[in-house]
């Protein structure tokens, strides 16, 4: 007999395939639960949109699919997104489009994490506790020291740390927004700061005056109106918690990892460029004298087509060889370094898919045919401009995409 859990793990096989063929832009990628690995162990595929699905559980409401450098900022993902189950949905999986190019012969972690729904107990339990650790740091963070209310911290260190410990407390919590906490509101911010001023309001003053000459008293009353605020400042916080606390609140139950997980190798490409240029033999502008030429030369793309932009992905650094050596007006030899042949360096842009179009320097040697020269040679640059086509040649560094 089959396995309830195999059963979903073939089913779940089963329909990526199919959703993959249906949407054929993506290249399906089925996690096994129980081994973390996609697809039966295989590595993933590479440069192209991945359609990650899995078996889940009846009660898991959403699933997060989040990929990271192994050995970067594990906090920082490199791309996320995630399922959330509609209301008429009762599947047993998950699909997730992934959108994000995986570069090929490279190692990723993926976290996958499953969400359910929290109970009304637990909210409140939760609720408790995010009182709890927000009413302990503002005790901790103010004193009375006789007639003055003082911070242990600035102001803005004390609300940072607020933000900070509220979020780390709702790390693992969804609601209606990717996270459900950002930071306290400005009102927060600013009743914070009125905290430790010893400017007083009217009905704060009255309490006071009523001791005159009473220092004991005086002093006792200033500790009641900085007991008063923190209460106050406490109130402000817990509204603003209870806010985030939506009805549809999800918690991380289950977390799955696979760690440094293999990409395919691609074929690597070596663009060779076969064309005809013209570079310019003189110094003389007024009257140019050009010489025409075919070249033969690679390029070495700007960007990978599929992480970088079009401009970057068509735009090239080529160098290579013109075939001709050249006579200028003033009968002058203009040959090159490498077997007699100048070379060219430029910027090169593909037009048409096939058409690249170079423009650069070509270095050259020039022979003096004057006798008074000796036959000295000289190098110079001269500017180059042609045309050519582009093959790409494989290099045979992996499997073909």
């Amino acid at each position: 007999m089959i396995s309830l859990f195999k059963k979903q793990i073939l089913f779940a096989a089963i329909t990526g395939v199919t959703a993959c063929g249906v949407f054929a832009q993506y290249e399906a990628a089925v996690f096994d639960y129980q081994n973390g690995t996609f697809n039966n162990g295989q590595v993933l595929k590479a440069e192209t949109n991945l359609m990650i699905s899995g078996a889940i559980q009846p009660d898991i409401n959403r699933v997060e699919v989040s990929v990271y450098h192994p050995e970067g900022n594990q906090k920082k993902a490199l791309y996320t997104n995630q399922w959330k189950r509609s209301f008429d949905n009762n599947s047993s999986l998950f699909q997730i489009p992934f959108n994000y190019y995986l570069g090929g012969n490279e190692q990723y972690d993926f976290v996958i994490r499953y969400f359910k729904t929290v109970t009304p107990e637990e909210k409140e339990a939760l609720r408790t506790a995010l009182y709890n650790a927000i009413d302990n740091f503002v005790e901790q963070s103010f004193y009375v020291k006789r007639k003055k209310n003082y911070s242990n911290n600035p102001e803005k260190a004390v609300v940072a740390e607020l933000n900070a410990i509220t979020a780390d407390m709702l790390e693992m919590y969804r609601g209606n927004y990717e996270k459900v906490f950002f930071q306290y509101s400005s009102l927060i911010t600013d009743y914070i700061e009125l905290m430790t001023d010893k400017r007083l309001t009217s009905e704060e003053s009255e309490s006071i005056v009523i001791y005159k000459k009473d220092e004991l008293g005086k002093i006792a009353a200033y500790l009641d109106i900085y007991e008063k605020r923190q209460i106050k400042l406490k109130k402000m916080l817990h509204q603003e918690i209870d806010a985030v606390l939506t009805p549809e609140l999800l918690v991380c139950t289950d977390t799955r990892v696979a760690k440094e997980y293999k990409t395919e190798k691609v074929r690597g490409e070596l663009p060779v460029n076969l064309g005809y240029g013209t570079i310019l033999l003189d110094n003389n502008y007024i009257r140019p004298d050009f010489g025409l030429t075919p070249f033969i030369g690679v390029s070495m793309p700007l960007s990978n087509a599929a992480f970088g932009s079009g401009f970057l992905s068509n735009s090239s650094l080529s160098a290579g060889i013109l075939t001709n050596t050249f006579k200028d007006r003033n009968e002058n030899i203009v040959k090159g370094p490498l077997f007699n042949r100048p070379l060219y360096v430029s910027y090169g842009y593909r037009a048409l898919k096939f058409i690249r179009i170079n423009a650069g320097t070509a270095v050259v040697q020039v022979a003096q045919s004057n006798a008074n020269a000796s036959g000295l040679n000289t190098f110079s640059f001269r500017p180059f401009v042609g045309v050519s086509a582009e093959i790409n040649l494989s290099m045979r560094l992996g499997s073909k995409k």
